[in-house]
């Protein structure tokens, strides 16, 4: 931001006269505060599964993408909370990041295949899901899948993974 030009601000300054725009607008909010008090309602609502509280969040500004305790963003506590049908509402019509990661590297991806939730691993492949992220263990999604014996998602990943393979020319 540039420096105010100082002969402009001198003359009102000479004359007592306030011209900061909070001189204006005393009783407004902080944008910052009310932006971040959205987002952790918008988290909160993620968490519940609550789709008209997590609406209302996002119309009050929230960030769709914020993250929350353990670096989790709202996508990833509605999977953890198994609110499948919430968390496909959110890749499909929020548009939400699905390659976010928490602090424990895992994505929403990675929770799909720990809790067996098929539909929601496949919306979140179809919205550009990394097939191929590891955690910070070094864990993907398939081999999280394979260790809880979930052979379908075991199946749908590894064949998303050859897919992609072939696709991309990595074979």
């Amino acid at each position: 931001m540039a420096a105010a030009n100082p002969i402009v601000t001198a003359i009102p300054k000479q004359k007592g006269i306030d011209i900061s725009w909070k001189s204006r607008l005393p009783h407004a909010p902080k944008l910052e505060t009310s932006l971040v008090e959205a987002s952790k309602k918008f988290i909160d609502a993620c968490k519940k599964g609550d789709r008209a509280t997590a609406e209302e969040a996002l119309s009050e500004g929230a960030d769709k993408n914020a993250t929350g305790e353990f670096d989790r963003c709202g996508l990833i506590w509605a999977i953890i909370n198994r609110h499948e049908d919430f968390a496909m509402w959110l890749m499909a019509y929020k548009r939400v990041d699905v390659n976010s990661k928490d602090c424990t590297g895992n994505d929403a991806l990675s929770y799909c295949a720990d809790l067996n939730m098929e539909l929601a691993a496949t919306t979140a492949i179809s919205h550009g899901g990394d097939v191929f992220s590891k955690n910070n263990v070094g864990f993907t999604a398939e081999m999280r899948a394979r260790t809880r014996g979930y052979k379908r998602m075991e199946d749908m990943l590894k064949g998303n993974a050859v897919y992609r393979n072939v696709t991309e020319g990595q074979m």
